[in-house]
């Protein structure tokens, strides 16, 4: 039986067009809200009927990446991986 090889991880520049931004510089962790989907409507299925009806819609997004973003939206990166996406995006 062939093993098929276990596919490349996405590159830094990849994740920054597919919308990852930083959440945590001391874990290297990037999140994002998923695709075909506001901060606010991703934060209202993640957490219905609370207080973000009063946030504003980039503030619904940075609190869905910080709390409740999981699976695919998430990403730790390498060392060297976090030094690219930093030198890239400052």
């Amino acid at each position: 039986m062939k093993q098929e090889p276990l596919p490349l991880p996405p590159s830094v520049e990849d994740l920054i067009e597919a919308g990852y931004v930083q959440v945590s510089r001391r874990y290297r962790m990037l999140a994002r809200v998923p695709p075909g989907l506001t901060g606010r409507q991703a934060l209202d299925a993640a957490a219905p009927g609370r207080y973000h009806q009063r946030l504003s819609e980039d503030a619904c997004a940075e609190q869905y990446r910080r709390v409740y973003a999981r699976g695919t939206d998430v990403v730790t990166l390498t060392r060297e991986d976090f030094i690219r996406y930093l030198q890239l995006t400052r």
